[in-house]
C-alpha cells in the first residue's frame, strides 16, 4: 500500500524484509484499485498456476500416470496457503518462484538449453527478494545444484549451463539494487534485510557454534514435528533419484536431483527461521517432490561391471512391492490433505458463525478470526475520531492504516513489540516525537501500560506517559491521544 503511495521501502518507511511482493501488491493495487480484490486476483491466479504446475510437472516431466497426477494435485490445492487463508503472504510468493525455479532446473537438464539454468536462477534471486529465507535457501540450493550436476555431466557445454545461472541471479539481484541506489535507499535496504533482519530471527551471539547450533535447530528445538517428517519427505527423492541412476545409469533418471536439492534447501532454510512451516508453504513443490519418490522404476543398466550394484538396488525395490506402494502413496496424500483440511477449519475455513464479517469498505465480507474484529472497531473510531490531518501510531494491526486510506506520518509503519529490538528504541522514540503524530494505539488497558508493555523500553514508556494521556479505548486497544502544547 505504501508503495502504492508512492514510498520507497526503507528509504520512507522500515522494512524488515525484501520487498518484492509488496511491489507486486502495489501493481495489482494499480490494476483493481485499493480493495481486497487486488489481493484476491493475485492470490487467485498464482493458485491456478501453481496447480498448473503441479500437474503439468507430474505428467510431463515425472512421468506419473492421470490418476496419481491428479491426486498430487489435488493434495496441492487442498493443503495450499491459498484455499486456507486467501491472502497474500511474501513467504507464499518466495515459495512460488522457489518452485517455478526447481522446475526450469529439470527443463534444463532433459532440453540441454542453458536459456532454462539462466531462467532458474533468476527465480531463485525472485524467490530471494521475496523472502529472504526462503530464497537465500533457494539459491544456495539451486547453486549447489547446479555446481554439482552440471560439473559431472558428459554435456560439451556444462560451463555455460553455471554461467548461465549465475547470470539469472546477477540479473535480477542487480537490477533490483540499482533501482533503490537510484532512489538513494541502498545502504537502508542493505542494512534492514540482512542485519535488522537476521537479528529478528536470531538468538544469542553471532558465533560459528551458535550457527551451527541454528541450522539443526528444526531437529533440537520444539519445531511442530509434521515440519520434521516434511523435511524427510522432501530429503526422499535424492537417494531415489540416485538410486534409480545407478540401477539403469540413464542420465534422465536425475532429471529431478537438482530440484529436489533446491526445494529441499528452501524449505529448511525457512523452517530453521520461521520456526514452523509444515502447514502452509511449498505445497506445490512438496508434492512434486512426492511424485520424484513415485516415479517408475528404470530398467537395469545392459553393462556388466555394473550387474552387482544393480542387483542389490533392484533387491531393495523388491523389498515394497509394487502395489504396496502405490497403496503408501495414495494413503500418504489422503492424510497429509486430512490435516490440511483440518489445520484450515481451525483457521475458520469455512466461514461460521465464529467468524466475524469484516465491514470496512475496503475488506467488506471478508470472514477471520474473532480476535481480529479489532479492525472494523479500530477503523470506525479513527473515521469517527481522528481528523485527517492528525497522523496516529498502531501497534500489530498495521492493516488500519489501509482500511483508513490514511498514510502513516513517520517510517515507523508496523510497530510490533514482538519483533522489535531494544536498539529500536530510538526509531521509535523520533516517530513518537513527530508533532504530527497525536494518537497512539495499543493492545490491552491502562493495566497493560502500567506492567511495562514495551518490554524494557523504558524512555518510550516514559516519553509517552509525560506526553500523551489516556482517551478510552477502541477494540480492546487503548487509545492514547497527544496533550495539547
Amino acid at each position: 500500500y505504501r508503495i502504492f503511495l508512492g514510498d520507497i521501502p526503507f528509504r520512507d518507511y522500515f522494512c524488515p524484509t525484501t520487498p518484492f511482493s509488496y511491489h507486486m501488491l502495489s501493481w495489482w493495487f494499480s490494476l483493481a484499485g485499493e480493495s481486497f480484490l487486488a489481493v484476491r486476483l493475485h492470490v487467485t491466479l498464482q493458485a491456478m498456476v501453481l496447480t498448473a504446475l503441479t500437474f503439468l510437472a507430474s505428467r510431463r516431466l515425472l512421468g506419473l500416470g492421470l490418476i496419481e497426477s491428479s491426486l498430487l494435485t489435488l493434495f496441492e490445492i487442498l493443503w495450499s496457503p491459498h484455499f486456507m487463508h486467501g491472502i497474500i503472504w511474501y513467504n507464499n510468493d518466495a515459495a512460488f518462484f522457489a518452485m517455478a525455479a526447481g522446475l526450469s532446473l529439470m527443463w534444463a537438464w532433459r532440453e540441454e538449453k542453458p536459456l532454462w539454468n539462466l531462467a532458474a536462477g533468476a527465480l531463485c534471486a525472485l524467490s530471494f527478494w521475496s523472502k529472504q529465507d526462503i530464497g537465500a535457501g533457494a539459491m544456495a540450493g539451486g547453486l549447489a545444484s547446479t555446481l554439482l550436476l552440471w560439473r559431472t555431466a558428459g554435456s560439451p557445454r556444462k560451463a555455460a549451463h553455471v554461467l548461465a545461472f549465475v547470470s539469472g541471479l546477477i540479473l535480477v539481484c542487480g537490477a533490483i539494487c540499482f533501482h533503490y541506489w537510484r532512489h538513494g535507499a541502498l545502504d537502508d535496504m542493505v542494512f534492514w534485510i540482512t542485519k535488522r533482519g537476521l537479528m529478528m530471527k536470531w538468538e544469542g551471539p553471532l558465533t560459528w557454534t551458535r550457527s551451527l547450533e541454528k541450522a539443526f535447530s528444526p531437529f533440537t528445538t520444539s519445531v511442530d514435528r509434521a515440519s520434521k517428517f516434511f523435511v524427510l519427505l522432501m530429503a526422499l527423492p535424492i537417494p531415489c533419484s540416485l538410486s534409480r541412476y545407478l540401477v539403469s545409469r540413464d542420465r534422465i533418471e536425475l532429471l529431478g536431483l537438482g530440484a529436489a536439492i533446491l526445494w529441499l534447501s528452501a524449505y529448511y532454510a525457512g523452517l530453521f527461521t520461521h520456526d514452523g512451516q509444515g502447514f502452509t508453504v511449498d505445497l506445490a513443490a512438496f508434492a512434486c517432490a512426492l511424485g520424484l519418490v513415485r516415479r517408475p522404476w528404470p530398467a537395469p543398466s545392459p553393462e556388466p561391471s555394473r550387474a552387482r550394484l544393480d542387483a542389490w538396488n533392484l533387491r531393495l525395490v523388491g523389498l515394497v512391492p509394487p502395489r504396496l506402494a502405490a497403496v503408501s502413496f495414495l494413503a500418504l496424500l489422503a492424510v497429509l490433505g486430512a490435516r490440511g483440511l483440518r489445520y484450515a477449519k481451525n483457521m475458520g475455513w469455512p466461514p461460521s458463525e465464529h467468524t466475524h464479517v469484516l465491514r470496512t469498505p475496503r475488506l467488506a465480507g471478508l470472514h477471520i478470526r474473532p480476535e481480529a474484529a479489532a479492525i472494523d472497531l479500530l477503523s470506525g473510531f479513527i473515521e469517527e475520531r481522528v481528523p485527517a490531518d492528525e497522523g496516529f501510531l498502531i501497534l500489530d494491526l498495521s492493516i488500519v492504516y489501509f482500511t483508513t486510506g490514511r498514510r502513516p506520518v513517520s517510517p515507523l509503519t508496523y510497530f510490533n513489540i514482538g519483533d522489535m529490538q531494544l536498539d529500536d528504541e530510538d526509531r521509535i522514540l523520533a516517530s513518537a516525537a513527530d508533532p504530527s503524530l497525536r494518537w497512539f494505539f495499543y493492545p490491552g488497558g491502562r493495566e497493560r501500560f502500567d506492567a511495562d508493555p514495551f518490554e524494557g523500553m523504558g524512555r518510550l514508556k516514559t516519553y509517552l506517559g509525560a506526553h500523551f494521556q489516556f482517551d478510552g479505548e477502541a477494540g480492546g486497544y487503548s487509545v492514547l491521544r497527544r496533550i495539547s502544547a
